[in-house]
This record gives C-alpha cells, sequence and structure tokens, in this order.
C-alpha cells in the first residue's frame, strides 16, 4: 500500500476541499460577546488559497469585528444541516 501525503491541517486549500464537494466556508466570529456565525460561498477564491489564510480578512457582519474569526469548511450540505447566513470579507 502507497502511504498516504499528510500534510498539516493549516495547509488544507479551497481546492482540496472542492475535491471532496464542498463550496462553502463557515466562518465563526471570535469576540468574547458575539459569537456570530454565517456561511461564505467560496467560488470566487482560487484553489491554491489556503483555509487559514482567510481569517485576517474577514469582518462580522454583527459585531463590525476585522480578523478574529474561525475558518471551516461547510459540511452542512452533505450531512443535512442548512446554511447560516452571509459574511463578508475585506477586499
Amino acid at each position: 500500500m502507497k502511504p498516504r501525503r499528510q500534510r498539516p491541517i493549516d495547509s488544507v486549500t479551497l481546492g482540496d476541499i472542492r475535491q471532496l464537494g464542498c463550496r462553502d466556508l463557515l466562518i465563526y466570529c471570535e469576540a468574547a460577546y458575539c459569537h456570530h456565525r454565517a456561511t461564505l460561498n467560496a467560488d470566487w477564491l482560487p484553489d491554491d488559497t489556503v483555509i487559514r489564510s482567510a481569517r485576517p480578512r474577514m469582518v462580522c457582519t454583527a459585531c463590525g469585528l476585522i480578523g478574529d474569526s474561525d475558518v471551516r469548511m461547510d459540511l452542512s450540505p452533505h450531512t443535512g444541516g442548512g446554511g447560516m447566513g452571509a459574511a463578508h470579507s475585506l477586499p
């Protein structure tokens, strides 16, 4: 059996998650008083974008906090869950 190539979780790219059928990201505001969450469609970003690199660009639409977020792939379409609204990022 050929050994699997393993990479640190911090280097997972949008191309990697698109191969799994995921097209959206879940964004969680990490402000102690907010904890807002939203879904962001990532189709406009290139495949080589590292998911964790999107963190500093995220802006919470509830409290306005910039760059303190947790970014994850959205598996809800594959598990029967639903989306959670919209998120915005700085250009």
